[in-house]
């Protein structure tokens, strides 16, 4: 259980600013509030289909650990263009990265399914579910810390 507690604590921390600030990023390069909430549906939509399509591909398959990587390997390079993207200009080249790396497949059910499958015990599967789902929240927590290098203090 604990290579899935530190699944749910770690995996999500890349992908999670990105989506969280998302409509604020695209108020920042440019476009309305009303725009930018629009702007956001499209990575909505395809985190669902994709978080639908790997739900399904894993049960078809009967594999987990390959398929809770694919959400990884899909944002690295998309984090990656994110950082090579010079400011200024290109607001739509900005807006579909930051719309790839939200809508990124989201694998959480797959590890709640994963959890499950390896707890046989009600009572146990209820405390491991419940403790997983915490572990997911204080990851929640860690990529909500912004690190400012220029300050040299650290985290703030």
């Amino acid at each position: 259980m604990w290579g899935l507690y530190l699944i749910g604590l770690v995996a999500y921390i890349p992908q999670s600013p990105v989506q969280s600030y998302l409509s604020l990023t695209l108020k920042r390069i440019g476009f309305s509030t009303f725009d930018s909430n629009m702007l956001s549906i499209p990575s909505a939509v395809l985190q669902i289909i994709l978080m639908l399509a790997l739900s399904k591909s894993s049960e078809y398959f009967g594999e987990r650990s390959f398929h809770c990587l694919v959400g990884e390997f899909w944002s690295l390079p998309l984090l990656a263009a994110m950082l090579a993207l010079p400011n200024g200009g290109r607001e739509w080249g900005r807006f579909t990265i930051t719309t790839l790396i939200s809508g990124y497949p989201y694998f959480h059910p797959i590890v709640s399914a994963w959890i499950s499958e390896n707890t046989f015990d009600v009572k146990k599967r209820a405390i491991t579910a419940a403790t997983y789902n915490v572990i997911v929240q204080v990851g929640s927590v860690i990529s909500s810390r912004k690190y400012r290098p220029s300050e040299h203090k650290g985290w703030e």
